[in-house]
């Protein structure tokens, strides 16, 4: 937990390349970090805690939390423990720089516990940050996602090229006969719900996708991948060169019939390494794009507000 200035961790790109890759390394060693996050912060902060911790959340061994009341904002504490060998605490006050504070290195164990217990107190008064879901709940989250998209509400969707719900009928037919075959007409059902909802949204709010286009060499090899609709299942699926084509050219026929659809594409290739997937007021689903998949569903309106704005910028950078 830290509610201090984030300066001393991000302010030098040096540090925070190394600081980034040791926590991949504490990650892959198999451990699991909680952390609270502080969401009184403002916009620039948050947007750049997102940036931040994004990568790690989705590897789904983060557990994240927040504390759902105000707080004065005077004193501010920053505790990071590995209990049971050592820990390290901080305190300022008010607007405080990391400079003038001084950071404590524990490594008596009477202190490091004393310290987990402050943690663990803070901890039981605070909330879940997200939904996170791996495979082993990955029914909770095609529920979720039926959900999600029966709400109307203004959507923007930002994948690496272009999603499924802007792909013709006769092209997802062929995809998923090809790439699920026995199970096609329960996957064929559950998408017609998905292209109905997605129409109904279509009529009554703004709907933006934002993709970019992908290499021509990656097109002709067949290295370009369709974003199909359950991350969870072990499959990665690749356009032909005509079903691309296919694609894009029905992106334009919907572009042309419905005055709330909009279609941003990304000057240069970009990927992120996952999906947004946002409705204003309802919430966000961020999808890791490799395998294994994590899913995280954002509600909480302080991060969900970050989250929209780097969609809006993202959507005016790149307007038509």
């Amino acid at each position: 937990f830290s509610d201090e200035d984030m300066n001393w961790m991000i302010g030098d790109p040096v540090f925070y390349q190394k600081w980034s890759h040791l926590m991949v390394q504490i990650i892959a060693k198999g451990n699991r970090i909680k952390i609270i996050h502080d969401l009184t912060r403002g916009l620039d902060e948050i947007l750049s805690s997102i940036q931040l911790w994004i990568p790690l959340y989705l590897s789904g061994a983060i557990e994240p939390y927040y504390y759902p009341r105000k707080r004065d904002g005077i004193y501010k504490r920053s505790l990071y423990i590995a209990p049971g060998l050592c820990a390290v605490s901080s305190t300022s006050i008010g607007t405080m720089t990391a400079d003038e504070s001084t950071a404590v290195f524990h490594q008596d164990l009477r202190m490091v516990e004393a310290l987990e217990n402050e943690f663990n107190h803070y901890l039981n008064l605070c909330k879940p940050l997200m939904s996170i879901f791996t495979p082993d709940r990955h029914q909770d989250y095609l529920s979720l996602l039926e959900s999600f998209e029966s709400e109307n509400a203004p959507t923007i969707f930002k994948t690496q090229h272009l999603s499924m719900l802007s792909m013709p009928e006769v092209l997802i037919e062929s995809v998923l006969l090809k790439y699920y075959k026995a199970s096609s007409n329960e996957n064929k059902s559950f998408y017609y719900k998905r292209l109905e909802n997605f129409r109904k949204t279509l009529k009554r709010n703004d709907f933006t996708e934002i993709f970019s286009i992908p290499r021509e060499e990656a097109l002709v090899a067949s290295k370009v991948k369709i974003n199909l609709p359950n991350p969870f299942e072990s499959i990665e699926a690749f356009y032909t060169p005509d079903e691309y084509r296919r694609h894009f050219d029905h992106v334009a026929v919907l572009n042309k019939h419905y005055d709330n659809y909009n279609v941003c594409i990304e000057k240069n290739e970009c990927s992120l390494g996952y999906t947004l997937y946002a409705k204003e007021g309802i919430g966000i689903i961020v999808s890791k794009t490799t395998i294994p998949a994590v899913v995280l569903f954002i509600q909480e309106s302080n991060l969900f507000a970050g989250f929209w704005d780097l969609l809006i910028e993202m959507k005016e950078q790149n307007k038509e």
